[in-house]
């Protein structure tokens, strides 16, 4: 359990606290400045705990006094936070979010209540939470002598994970076939997790704890070897938490997130088809408004449909100027413009030469054709 006098005796000391309500100071032992100053951007850190690594362990604890740690342990960054919450509120659904990545919520001390999309539940120490990355949900820290770590795991990290592993499947896990559904689902999405309900009368949740705190300590002092180690430690905690002798486990499939997968609709319609096409356009298409479509996909990939349409037509273009002995006029048309003109303005915005140009250049010289890429 993380208390108030916490240090870090690698890297520094832990941040000190301020006796007023809401105030917040941290320490960040990475050489990187991360400022805090008051309790908004603390909910935000809260809400996001952006996973910058493949893994981290985040552990949050609330001692007698009401005064909230946090702590964050990853391959490069050790993180201080302490706060007085005397008059620090949530609410229900103020906070509700999801992460890029998969996240384990161990109950190490005390009660914890958890809101996941529309359902609330306390859970208690030894209790496990495992969240799929577009499921939505919020903590409430309001009781004292209360501790939480979150097990943070990103999908590159779980994609070579030994979801075969015959130790793992031996049962047919629910863990196991969690992965197996979830790891990947590119578009993220579906909405399920799964409890796990620590078994009073069998077990002691502190089997738990002890391989958490080894993880922690492995990330302290990061010798030789120690993601290997930490890989198999965190497979020791997978396969503890499929042991029925020490958890009761509930799978809670709360289906497709509908928004999510339309978006996803989109944006392969798009891939696929490579041609100039209206949001009007592509409304028609798939039966939907083609200003919702557009909202709920920048909402998802951060870019509007034309922007990203733009982006795949273009590429197309060069594709065909290289590969291709149609002249022009007819790509332009292929392309889905019907003024030539048009097509070479865009053409020229786009890579600062007209298509007659790029043909010229990297074709005959044979060099390799420029594409631009959007990151989703």
């Amino acid at each position: 359990m993380v208390n108030s006098n916490s240090k870090f005796e690698k890297n520094g000391s832990a941040s000190k606290f301020d006796s007023d309500c809401g105030n917040i100071e941290m320490t960040v032992h990475s050489g990187q400045n991360i400022p805090f100053s008051h309790k908004d951007n603390f909910l935000n850190l809260m809400k996001s705990r952006k996973l910058d690594a493949r893994m981290a362990i985040t552990s949050m604890s609330k001692n007698e006094e009401d005064i909230l740690i946090f702590e964050r342990y990853d391959p490069s960054l050790f993180t201080n936070i302490v706060i007085n919450t005397c008059n620090l509120t949530f609410g229900k659904n103020a906070n509700l979010h999801s992460h890029d990545y998969f996240e384990l919520t161990f109950i190490i001390q005390g009660e914890v209540e958890v809101q996941v999309e529309k359902k609330i539940r306390t859970y208690k120490q030894g209790d496990v939470l495992l969240l799929n990355r577009n499921t939505r949900h919020s903590e409430e820290y309001l009781k004292k002598n209360s501790s939480v770590f979150y097990l943070g795991l990103s999908e590159e990290y779980l994609q070579s994970w030994p979801v075969d592993d015959e130790e793992l499947n031996k049962s047919k896990t629910i863990f196991a076939s969690f992965l197996k559904n979830n790891v990947n689902d590119m578009e993220k999405r579906n909405k399920d997790y799964v409890e796990f309900f620590y078994n009073q009368e069998k077990a002691h949740p502190s089997e738990a704890n002890k391989i958490l705190m080894e993880i922690i300590l492995e990330l302290k002092t990061r010798q030789p070897g120690y993601m290997i180690v930490i890989r198999g430690l965190i497979f020791r905690l997978l396969i503890l938490l499929n042991n029925r002798n020490h958890y009761v486990s509930n799978y809670n499939d709360l289906g497709v997130d509908q928004k999510n997968s339309l978006a996803s609709d989109v944006k392969s319609y798009l891939d696929k088809t490579k041609y100039r096409i209206t949001r009007e356009q592509l409304g028609q298409e798939l039966h939907y408004n083609g200003d919702y479509l557009n909202r709920i996909f920048k909402k998802k990939y951060g870019y509007s449909i034309k922007e990203y349409n733009q982006t795949i037509y273009m590429n197309e273009a060069t594709r065909l100027l290289a590969k291709s002995t149609f002249s022009i006029q007819k790509i332009s048309k292929l392309l889905g413009f019907e003024n030539k003109t048009h097509f070479y303005h865009l053409f020229d915005t786009h890579y600062d030469m007209t298509p007659l140009d790029y043909r010229q250049k990297f074709v005959e010289s044979n060099q390799k054709e420029p594409s631009r890429k959007l990151n989703f």
